[in-house]
């Protein structure tokens, strides 16, 4: 747990350094790009060179025009490999950044001159007033660890990082792949973090980053916000990380159309801070390798807004679906990781979760397939499908008054329990599964009852009690 503090925390403050580091705005030169004629809807479509300060000046280049131009034009990346030896800063555009396809359009970070803080470090962070942005068919990928002029680690493939100041704003990720070195992934040890060879692959927040570094607290931002069809592979950290929203609709996935893939991450989403927002993330596939992962979905309101950082006030609670996904879990990982901070910290809950109709395959993980923190209460977890021997157990709970239903545990073997209520856990319902064989609870006055899975026993006046709960939890 404290690994995974420190992870976000460093992460943020890197980030930080180089926002900081970038703020500079760059020199517009004459522009090496065809169709930038400054009118409004136009394409501004940049070729490759493979040189590293050329490309990078070019994609700069077309944004400035473009952004000069107002809003709804396209900086069109050609088909073909574009170095970048520095982030990119964006600032003020409202349009589509888009490549000829996921698999002809690549970034790769390449050298410059050697000059440059933070050399080797490739990313596109979008900053200010971003009400309308569409990022769609490239790839940002790390083919070999770079070296970079920090000592501490080889930092290779940036992020796209969108940080935000208006109302509220509208984006999409649809057919962007990030992939990081193959089997490039962070190296824990007892002297702590040691290096890092790929970076965060999508950030979509409010404005607390350039808030905190003039001195003051940040505020959320609304709108819609969508990823679809997206590949996140071999990132050595968190793939998809979405804070400081509110009043906001986010939907990782949505439809078998819409299915994004995590595969051999670190984390693949992490959702913290956000606000009376819409939550859905369904139809994805979490896979991981070990030994470097943690979880493919986590879920951490308060995290920001903790009494000593206060980056964004307390949150109200948002609903979030995790739904018709499919984990595979295997080394020191779990498959979703739910806490709420917002509630131990402000007494307020942050969360109302609802897991459903996931499948869970359990290739001898540490953990568990679903953990359950805590201060979580009143979350709904059913109908979800899990295999295999996990260390832990297939589902762990630690908070309270929590309705497990009808979860498919029979083929879950060799650890705890398949369902484990642990001691913290309190006044929790669990309906369907052999009471006897499939639930460990050393808690308080959890209720135990209904559906055996495998006999088929019938429903009797305590399963009815428990559906009623159920149905008056989810109106609420």
């Amino acid at each position: 747990m404290k690994a995974k503090i420190f992870s976000v925390f460093f992460l943020f403050g890197f980030s930080i350094a180089v926002l900081t580091s970038c703020s500079e705005k760059p020199e517009i030169v004459s522009p090496t790009i065809d169709n930038a004629d400054l009118k409004k809807g136009q394409v501004f479509s940049v070729y490759p060179t493979g040189i590293p300060e050329t490309d990078w000046q070019n994609i700069v280049n077309a944004f400035n025009q473009a952004s000069s131009a107002g809003s709804g034009n396209i900086v069109r990346l050609e088909a073909g490999h574009f170095r970048i030896h520095k982030v990119i800063l964006v600032e003020g555009f409202n349009g589509t950044f888009c490549g000829a396809g996921k698999d002809v359009t690549i970034i790769e970070p390449g050298l410059g001159s050697g000059n440059e803080p933070f050399e080797g470090l490739a990313g596109v962070i979008f900053l200010e007033s971003v009400e309308e942005l569409h990022i769609t068919d490239m790839t940002m990928q790390v083919t070999h660890p770079t070296p970079t002029t920090l000592e501490q680690f080889d930092y290779g493939l940036g992020w796209f990082f969108i940080v935000n100041h208006v109302v509220n704003c509208n984006t999409s990720f649809e057919r962007v792949c990030i992939k990081g070195a193959e089997g490039q992934h962070p190296y824990w040890a007892p002297a702590g973090f040691k290096k890092l060879n790929n970076a965060h692959g999508v950030w979509v927040c409010s404005g607390f980053i350039p808030l905190i570094i003039n001195g003051g607290p940040g505020d959320y931002v609304g709108g819609s916000h969508t990823t679809a069809n997206c590949d996140f592979i071999d990132i050595g950290s968190h793939c998809h990380v979405v804070v400081g929203l509110k009043d906001a609709t986010i939907t990782i996935g949505g439809s078998p159309n819409n299915s994004n893939k995590f595969e051999g991450v670190w984390c693949g989403f992490n959702l913290n801070d956000v606000s009376n927002c819409q939550v859905e993330i369904s139809y994805n596939e979490f896979k991981n390798n070990p030994p470097d992962w943690w979880d493919g979905v986590q879920i951490y309101p308060g995290l920001y807004s903790a009494p000593w950082i206060a980056l964004l006030p307390p949150a109200n609670a948002s609903i979030c679906v995790v739904s018709h996904n499919d984990f595979t879990v295997q080394g020191v990982g779990g498959g979703i990781y739910l806490t709420d901070w917002t509630y131990a910290f402000y007494g307020q809950k942050g969360i109302n979760a609802v897991f459903t109709n996931n499948n869970f395959t359990l290739e001898n993980p540490y953990w568990t397939g679903i953990w359950v923190r805590p201060s979580c209460y009143n979350n709904i977890i059913s109908n979800n499908i899990f295999n295999g021997n996990p260390r832990f157990a297939g589902i762990s709970v630690e908070g309270y008054n929590n309705m497990l239903l009808a979860n498919n545990v029979q083929n879950v073997y060799g650890c705890f329990a398949p369902i484990f209520l642990l001691e913290l856990s309190a006044e929790n319902t669990v309906v369907g599964g052999s009471n006897k064989t499939n639930v460990l609870d050393f808690g308080t006055d959890n209720t135990l009852t209904g559906v055996n899975i495998i006999q088929g026993n019938p429903p009797g006046p305590e399963l009815q009690a428990a559906l009623q709960r159920k149905h008056d939890l989810m109106k609420q």
